[in-house]
This record gives C-alpha cells, structure tokens and sequence, in this order.
C-alpha cells in the first residue's frame, strides 16, 4: 500500500512538474526582502515587481493587471507558507489528476484561484460585515437610550426605534465600506487551489464509501476529517488572522463542481459510446410472407 501510494505521488508530481517549477521560480515575499533565504532556482524578482505583478487585488484589476487573478497562486509569503500547501497538493493531488485527467487537474487548480480572487461568493464583504455583527453596537445604543429616558416606557420606545434606524444605517455602512476596504486588500498563495484538490480527494473517497468499493476506517475518518475543516473554515470566515478563509471555500467548491462535472460528462459518455455499440447501422429487415 505504501509502494502504491508513493508512486500515486510521483507519478503526480511529474505530471503536475510545469506548475510546480513555476511555483518554485518565484521567491517568497520573505526571500525577496532578505528575511528568509532565496532558491537557487528563484528569479531575481523585487519587491516591486512581486507587488505589481504577483499578488491580487480589485485595484490592479481595475488598472489592467488581469493576469495577477492566476499570478499570484505563485507568490507566497514565506518558505513555512509554501511548504503547507506544497504538502496538501502532494497527498489530494493524485486523486484529482486521476479523476480529472492532468490538463482537467491544472484548469481546475487555477480555475480554483482565479474564482477566489473574483470572490463571487462575496465572502470579503461578509468578513468585516461579521465583525461589526459582532459587536452589536445597535444593542448598546438601545440600551443608552432605556438608560437616559425621562421615563422607562419611553425611554424604551425611543431606545428601540433608534436602535433599529441605527442597525438599518450601520448595515447600508458596513456593506459600502467593506467593499470599499475589499478593493485594496492584497491577496497571495495557492491555497485555493489546494482546496480544491482537497475537495476532490474528498469527494473521490465520499464516492467510494457510498457505491461501496472501499469500507474501511481510514475513508471514513478521511471524509469526516475533510467536511470538519470546510466546516471549520465556514466559521472561520471572519476571523482577523489574515487568512483567506472564502478562498479556500470558493476553491473547495470549484473542485466540488468540476468533480460533478466530470462524472456526469464520463456518464453520458459512457452511454454514447454503449448506444454506438448497440447499433449496427443497417435498416431493419422487413418480414417475409
């Protein structure tokens, strides 16, 4: 089993080798300001070049940089931060290579980044929105006014009515200046990439399981493991610890669908191809007297 898997990995990684060499000719943001030792094989990027040319935001879309929506899955912030998703790629790369056929495994690798950074879920909107929702600043304004009434009904009355007029005004706020904020937030690594690969080791695994080809352990703590992570990753999507949480759900769900999409293409493949067999291309004969 140990034999098979390793030669999954190798047989992937000589597959996936173009994507790979690219990931590994640009220097991290840490090698490329001197804080971490550069590749020999790393180009001589600068700083400047990497911030123009390598890492996405709505600002560089908007002035043309349309190539930084797949260019910057090859930037990452440090060696540690490369390695991670270098890892994660090596262990569900096989899987979606397998599955989707190596060219299919590339379009769906930066299919995956580029629909991160377009964000059509709209997740970096929903992250400061989140976090203003968490400091219910409308229920520390009623509570103001339940306080400095003249009289405690009124006081109440008046607290409530500000109260939501505040929450009604603050939501149409936060909403203009997170988007406002989103356009200039910087985005870098490959991580939704990865997810999506993830993803589809997952779903391959989830199928196995359900069509009953494997009944083991190890799928079973597989599958759970991975839906606990999206999970967690859901929950996640407003922390303040400048992780793309969205993107490695928006990449999770480009790889759920080009799974889905590869099934039910072979399947209607499938029954082309058994139609074609079943007919033989003559007129049938007519019956005799």
């Amino acid at each position: 089993v140990m034999n098979r898997s390793f030669e999954r990995v190798v047989a992937f990684a000589g597959d996936f080798s173009p994507l790979l060499a690219l990931h590994a000719l640009v220097p991290t943001v840490a090698a490329a300001s001197g804080r971490e030792p550069r590749l020999s094989i790393a180009l001589p990027l600068s700083m400047t070049t990497l911030e123009r040319h390598f890492t996405f935001s709505r600002q560089a879309l908007r002035e043309g940089r349309w190539w930084t929506t797949a260019s910057y899955m090859l930037l990452h912030g440090n060696q540690a931060h490369a390695l991670s998703n270098l890892q994660s790629i090596l262990v569900a790369g096989p899987a979606a290579t397998e599955t989707l056929g190596v060219n299919g495994a590339m379009l769906t690798y930066v299919a995956a980044g580029v629909a991160a950074a377009l964000d059509p879920f709209d997740f970096g909107t929903q992250r400061l929105e989140r976090i203003v929702e968490r400091w219910g600043v409308g229920e520390r304004v009623r509570r103001v006014f339940n306080l400095s009434g003249a009289s405690e009904v009124v006081g109440e009355r008046l607290g409530d009515k500000l109260s939501k007029a505040f929450d009604e005004a603050r939501r149409t706020a936060v909403h203009a200046v997170a988007k406002k904020v989103n356009e200039n937030v910087r985005s870098l690594g490959a991580s939704a990439g990865v997810s999506a690969f993830v993803a589809i080791d997952t779903c391959v695994v989830a199928e196995a399981l359900l069509l009953g080809r494997r009944c083991d352990a190890n799928a079973v703590l597989h599958v759970v493991s991975s839906v606990f992570y999206f999970a967690h990753e859901w929950r996640l999507i407003d922390a303040q610890d400048n992780i793309g949480h969205g993107a490695h759900l928006t990449g999770a769900a480009v790889g759920v669908a080009a799974f889905v999409l590869c099934r039910v293409f072979r399947r209607r493949s499938s029954r082309w191809r058994n139609y074609g067999h079943g007919y033989s291309g003559r007129a049938p004969s007519s019956p005799t007297a």
